[in-house]
């Protein structure tokens, strides 16, 4: 009983100690990787036919404005524009569209149409606010109230690993029947290409391109943006208008879980104790190993179902633990004290 309660409190401290760290000097990294990467292993949603991206490319401001003022009178869903590359151009294109209710446009300061993705400091976008009504994306929406009726402050995005129909600003087909699509305009690149799929390299110094959990280089310090500000916002508008929410377990239960995998692997390591200190490390090394494969299978299986959940100091904490335990068999054997396998003997 003594070790259970000194590896739960051990356990409760660790945690912490984790938690309050900005990055955590032991950080294991096994479950943490597997987290940032769960977007590429489970995500395969089809592409959203609702959702149109245009790439103004070389247009300038006033052929931007005329392009637009043409979308409109074809009666689209709704337009929304991010031109946040060029701060005095969209101080210009804002002007000449004034008087277009249907054309909604990103404010690139903080403050009211501003994009609700949250932006951590290493450029990484995991999270939209959904804590207010008056953001970019909630204008162009179905139904905004969806993302704010759970009460949450903020939303895990649900990145679709297929990309959004897309095409050039200039060769736009104004033919074409747009009543059921919303139009999202920005540029996306100085290049003319018939079809945008995912940055490239050379445009890694966009202002407004971020890092995401499609990236396979998530969370590391040499990943490069991989997905423009007007992308993330039509994941955000398309999860939105799916009703795809991903609900992320809260703090108190997955840290219950921690808890209980911490003792799995207290309880294995008193009930299969053995003589040979060298057979208790390599049993504890067997524990360790398969009780984070299985933490990590749990993270895959309910994230298939829209349950996010972050088991990023369970590795940590086993260790530690686990060492814990090592050092106090070999006091207890020093004082004498039998192991079980010696009881049974």
């Amino acid at each position: 009983m003594k070790r259970y309660v000194i590896a739960l409190a051990a356990g409760l401290t660790l945690v912490a100690v984790y938690h309050f760290q900005d990055r955590p000097a032991l950080d294991l990294e096994l479950l943490r990787k597997l987290k940032d990467h769960l977007m590429i292993i489970v995500t395969n949603d089809p592409r959203d036919q609702k959702i149109l991206l245009l790439n103004t490319g070389q247009l300038d401001v006033d052929r931007v404005a005329e392009k637009i003022d043409s979308l409109v009178m074809l009666n689209p869903k709704k337009i929304g524009v991010n031109y946040c590359h060029d701060f005095e151009g969209n101080i210009q294109l804002q002007k000449r569209l004034a008087n277009n209710s249907k054309v909604v446009f990103c404010n690139c300061a903080p403050g009211k149409n501003e994009s609700s993705r949250l932006v951590d400091r290493d450029n990484q976008v995991r999270y939209y606010r959904t804590d207010r009504q008056d953001f970019f994306e909630s204008y162009l929406v179905d139904d905004w109230t969806r993302a704010t009726r759970k009460s949450h402050q903020q939303e895990v995005i649900p990145y679709s690993s297929s990309v959004f129909f897309s095409g050039l600003l200039k060769d736009i087909d104004l033919t074409a029947d747009f009543s059921s699509i919303t139009l999202l305009v920005a540029n996306l690149g100085d290049f003319d290409a018939p079809l945008i799929t995912t940055m490239k390299t050379a445009e890694v110094n966009y202002p407004n391109a971020r890092i995401t959990t499609l990236n396979k280089a998530f969370g590391e310090d040499y990943a490069q943006p991989d997905m423009h500000d007007i992308m993330i916002s039509a994941n955000i508008i398309s999860a939105v208008n799916e009703n795809k929410f991903i609900t992320e377990v809260p703090d108190y239960l997955r840290v219950t879980i921690i808890l209980l995998f911490l003792m799995l692997d207290v309880t294995l390591m008193i009930l299969l104790r053995t003589k040979w200190l060298w057979l208790n490390v390599l049993l504890a090394g067997v524990y360790f190993l398969a009780i984070n494969v299985g933490a990590g299978a749990i993270m895959v299986w309910i994230f298939q179902y829209d349950f996010f959940m972050s088991l990023d100091e369970l590795s940590f904490v086993l260790l530690v633990v686990s060492v814990f335990m090592l050092v106090m068999d070999v006091i207890e054997k020093r004082r004498n004290v039998p192991a079980v396998g010696e009881n049974n003997q």
